[in-house]
């Protein structure tokens, strides 16, 4: 069990397809610390295992967000 985070935003099936790619790529470097990672229809669901802060070891996500100019809201679960 870790720190859990609802991103509420909307993603376009483009975009979805984008953010999976990315992650995607991510997975080789992934290890047992790494936050768990799921995109749906209202969002993506974070589990972060090690600290209390969404953007721990996904600095790419939030950067993803910012550079395609999305409104999101983070909420802690």
């Amino acid at each position: 069990m870790g720190f859990e985070y609802k991103i509420k935003v909307s993603l376009s099936n483009g975009y979805k397809e984008e953010l999976d790619q990315l992650l995607k790529s991510r997975k080789d470097t992934k290890n047992n610390f790494s936050p768990e990672i799921e995109i749906n229809e209202d969002g993506i669901y974070v589990c972060e295992y090690t600290k209390p802060n969404v953007w721990q070891n996904l600095d790419f996500l939030h950067q993803f967000l910012l550079d395609h100019h999305l409104d999101f809201e983070v909420i802690e679960l």
